[in-house]
């Protein structure tokens, strides 16, 4: 059904629900949206048959006032994505679409409004708005914070994804309280490798842009390290503590034991290297306990040598790190596999120096670098694997280890000091392959 109001004729009512002249709404069972287009009847149409499936409401000062104040108790106690716009702003209209989008593909969990700061300039200020369009969420048990967004404009997902962060951290909050009530006491325990970000507020932006990495960082993790932020201007005192004199500071922490056995000194260091996602996956990887047995002639021959007879299949690849660029590259990625693999698939991950056993690698057949060959029980040759990324390698390597007989149990043979690597440091988890093709040499300072 449509009407057409005549502002001239009813000002009173006009003006009680702050219409502009001219202006289009299309009014749903939850609110109304305003249109904001063209006045062209088809982009008016278009627009009509989209907003009756999403769930996006225009809202007044009062309306969001209600909600910041809302009991999280309540019935009625969701959170919101509001988005601070202005009637006049392209990139507002620009984003609108995508906002939209995003309103459906979040589902029942958040609703989502928007306020017009160009009616309500007052208010936009006092919440903090100092530019447009400024989306920000409000959870029910949070109300009086906002959670300002800070991606992509045009991308519905992200949208999602900021809302999934919320609800879900993919970092760890550090607060002075946690640090010196639990926090070194589990990293002593849990032997976990920590990247700890200190950073400041709004004002700091490249805080704000290595925030936003460090969740990419973090989501790549599966387990294999965590990532923890430090706020100094909430936690100014556990700053001063750490010697903090500049933002943001990327530390990587893990626990040294002691001489006596006792958990000793946490270690840390500072990252100085450059600001890339996958320099500082590989930064986090490096502390970890490597996985890879390095492995002599001698060596081969004790373990897989007698691969006809073992239970475990062997992944070896043969390499000279020193000249050879790829074989460099390769090097955390095979690190990274022998995580992934972990004793459960019944196989092992070793790394052969070619610079070091010429002769052997000779005797092997090996004329390339790297090269990679998988030695199966009861099989008394190696067969060449193709080196891709990360992830392909370990598709193909599981498969492999599942046609070897279950009966065949790796828990029968002697333990070696690579086992206590992987019974305590392996993850079963797969890891998102975030690594290129160059690494840069990185530096690091200890404190």
């Amino acid at each position: 059904m449509q009407f057409v109001v005549h502002c001239n004729e009813l000002p009173q009512l006009c003006a009680q629900v702050r219409a502009d002249m001219p202006e289009a709404r299309l009014y749903k069972t939850m609110g109304h949206e305003n249109y904001h287009g063209d006045a062209k009847a088809k982009s008016m149409l278009k627009w009509v048959h989209s907003s009756l499936t999403t769930n996006v409401i225009a809202l007044s000062a009062d309306d969001v006032e209600e909600i910041l104040q809302m009991d999280p108790t309540s019935a009625n106690g969701v959170s919101w994505f509001i988005d601070y716009y202005a009637s006049w702003c392209p990139p507002c209209k620009e984003m609108l679409p995508h906002f939209r989008q995003a309103s459906v593909m979040a589902g029942a969990t958040v609703r989502f409004g928007s306020i017009d700061c160009n009616k309500y300039q007052a208010f936009c200020s006092e919440q903090g708005v100092t530019g447009y369009p400024s989306p920000a969420v409000y959870t029910a048990n949070a109300r009086s914070v906002a959670q300002w967004y800070d991606g992509d404009w045009d991308d519905a997902n992200a949208f999602v994804e900021h809302i999934n962060d919320i609800f879900n951290p993919p970092t760890t909050q550090i607060t002075e309280h946690s640090w010196h009530n639990g926090w070194q006491a589990d990293l002593h325990a849990t032997k976990d490798v920590w990247l700890v970000l200190l950073t400041a507020g709004q004002w700091c932006g490249p805080c704000q842009q290595m925030n936003k990495m460090m969740k990419s960082v973090a989501k790549s993790s599966n387990g294999l390290y965590k990532v923890g932020i430090i706020n100094c201007d909430v936690d100014r005192g556990l700053c001063d503590f750490l010697s903090v004199t500049g933002y943001p500071q990327l530390r990587r922490y893990r626990s040294s034991p002691g001489n006596d056995g006792t958990d000793g000194q946490l270690s840390g260091f500072i990252w100085n290297g450059h600001s890339f996602a996958r320099n500082i996956i590989n930064w986090a990887i490096e502390a970890l306990p490597d996985g890879v047995m390095e492995m002599t002639e001698q060596t081969f021959n004790a373990n897989v040598g007698s691969a006809g007879a073992t239970a475990e299949a062997w992944f070896v690849t043969y390499s000279c790190p020193r000249w050879c660029r790829p074989c460099a590259n390769w090097r955390p990625k095979q690190k990274q596999l022998a995580f992934m693999m972990g004793k459960t698939h019944r196989i092992r991950v070793a790394h052969i120096d070619c610079d070091d056993n010429r002769a052997f690698c000779n005797a092997q057949g090996i004329e390339a670098y790297p090269r990679a060959l998988l030695y199966q029980p009861g099989i008394d040759h190696g067969q060449q694997v193709e080196i891709g990324s990360v992830d392909e390698v370990a598709d193909y390597l599981r498969q492999v280890v599942e046609l070897i007989p279950a009966e065949r149990d790796a828990a029968s043979k002697p333990p070696t000091e690579f086992d206590d690597v992987y019974n305590e440091f392996m993850q079963e988890d797969e890891i998102e392959d975030m690594y290129g093709e160059d690494d840069d040499n990185l530096d690091h300072d200890e404190f």
